[in-house]
């Protein structure tokens, strides 16, 4: 089970990891790009994409953030950073890219937290055909 949308109230996420989107990433969109979540919804036993990322809690070296609030003002609790595993986190990534929540031809890199590092590697970038 995938959610596409997430509701409005705090939400907890195991497994999660950033999802980098536009052309920050080097693609052929415009504008900085964007940063959101993608993870393990605790509440809604499902996968979820958040929307964008506005605040993230920091945090001491080598420890992930506890927190992050996205630009509308949803709180998302983070536990256990991980790599999202199956097809379902790509499904709900596609059904956002379906609704007209992303663009389609926006790259996408799904980026794990890692401890100790000042910036994120990028594991495998996905695109839709």
């Amino acid at each position: 089970m995938f959610v596409c949308v997430d509701g409005d109230r705090t939400t907890r996420l195991r497994q999660w990891a950033w999802l980098d989107i536009g052309a920050g990433m080097g693609g052929a969109g415009t504008g900085p790009g964007e940063r959101r979540l993608v993870g393990w919804s605790v509440t809604d036993e499902a996968w979820l994409v958040s929307e964008p990322i506005g605040v993230v809690a920091t945090s001491p070296l080598g420890r992930p953030p506890g927190w992050a609030v996205t630009d509308n003002r949803r709180q998302y609790l983070l536990e256990q950073p991980g790599l999202p595993q199956g097809d379902e986190p790509l499904a709900a990534i596609d059904c956002l890219r379906a609704n007209g929540s992303l663009d389609p031809a926006a790259p996408i890199s799904i980026v794990p937290w890692r401890p100790g590092k000042s910036t994120a590697e990028r594991i495998f970038e996905r695109r839709t055909a």
